[in-house]
């Protein structure tokens, strides 16, 4: 069994597979492959990189991003083609900076949105993550982004 380094070795740290149906097919997503692809970056620019690589190798993903009142502005990162158009760069502004949103999924020009915001204090980070097909449900949504949010937290913010 591999172990864990210290900052991820907390009984809440989840390293086993989510499983999640995604275009009719079960997945299972490993969270350990993840948390690795995390720790080898110090800052968390990279790291969203990292997730999403590591999202992309399971289903089409076009950008994450992330926010934590601890660390000033959201950082955010993108495929590379098509280039994001002013409009998705502003709605994720609008998002990452406005008041907490009603809505955790809504489709937008035609890119679905998932957004998942963390609680209570010191985490009250937000997750989001836009795709084009919206063939995830919005239950392994929820659960996948709850889990890579957790995941970013305790790697970056409370380590």
């Amino acid at each position: 069994m591999e172990m864990l380094p210290a900052r991820l070795s907390k009984p809440e740290a989840r390293t086993e597979a989510i499983s999640m149906i995604y275009k009719d097919q079960v997945l299972e997503l490993p969270m350990g492959d993840l948390y690795q692809g995390l720790l080898k970056h110090t800052d968390l620019a990279k790291g969203l990189h990292t997730l999403l690589a590591w999202l992309n190798s399971w289903m089409p993903v076009q950008m994450v991003a992330y926010w934590n009142p601890r660390l000033g502005p959201f950082l955010m990162a993108c495929q590379e083609s098509p280039p994001l158009s002013t409009a998705l760069t502003q709605t994720v502004e609008q998002v990452m900076h406005g008041p907490d949103p009603r809505m955790r999924h809504w489709r937008h020009q035609e890119l679905n949105y998932h957004l998942w915001g963390g609680t209570p204090l010191p985490t009250m980070g937000r997750l989001l993550l836009v795709e084009a097909h919206g063939d995830i449900t919005i239950e392994d949504t929820n659960r996948l982004l709850k889990t890579i949010g957790e995941a970013l937290d305790r790697t970056y913010i409370n380590p």
